[in-house]
């Protein structure tokens, strides 16, 4: 059922079943946060499946979480920008960075002294990891407002940032999350070369 009705090659399966199998960190029952269950019930979502998401993608974990993506940034920024900040290219799929020195909020912060707005598009924030255009939507444009209102609260500003995830996303993913096709729905929101891992961990 949460592999839904996607064709894989043998290794892509692999991966789901691997991640599948891993010892679960959020137990069945957990009581959820009622933000999480109102943004459920708003998407017509299973609020265990809003819970997921978030376990898998930041570990449960509450206040603020922030993780640049340097690859992201080293693609879309000009050369005079990219020298100033590191990057080290695992030379596998997916390309981010392994180095916390490179994502981590202190990376973070020297992009944004660079490229205020290129930075946060390009950086993952809160229990849901939603990159940043989301909050420069929702709270911008000017960007030192759109970070002052994710650090003045966090975890509200986290289901804020995966309700409009959603919104801009399109149907067919808001579908696949209520189907629990968790391959389909984690190639829009991990991508494609992700799906197979991120899927099977959902």
């Amino acid at each position: 059922q949460w592999m839904g009705r996607q064709q894989g090659t043998t290794g892509d399966r692999t991966k789901f079943a691997k991640a599948f199998n891993q010892r679960a960190a959020l137990k069945c029952g957990q009581e959820p946060p009622p933000q999480a269950v109102e943004v459920a019930k708003r998407l017509n979502i299973d609020v265990e499946v809003i819970q997921a998401i978030a376990q898998v993608e930041s570990g449960g974990r509450t206040g603020v979480v922030v993780r640049f993506e340097a690859h992201v940034w080293h693609r879309k920024a000009s050369a005079t920008e990219k020298a100033k900040i590191p990057y080290t290219d695992p030379g596998v799929t997916p390309p981010f960075s392994r180095v916390k020195s490179e994502s981590d909020i202190g990376a973070f912060n020297r992009a944004y002294a660079i490229n205020k707005k290129l930075a946060i598009q390009v950086t993952s924030f809160g229990a849901y990891q939603v990159l940043g255009q989301v909050l420069l939507d929702n709270y911008g444009p000017d960007p030192d407002r759109a970070l002052q209102a994710y650090y003045d609260d966090p975890d509200g500003v986290s289901y804020v940032l995966l309700e409009g995830w959603f919104k801009t996303a399109g149907g067919a993913v808001k579908k696949a999350a209520q189907e629990k096709d968790f391959v389909r729905f984690a190639h829009t929101y991990n991508g494609p070369g992700q799906k197979w891992h991120y899927g099977g961990a959902i």
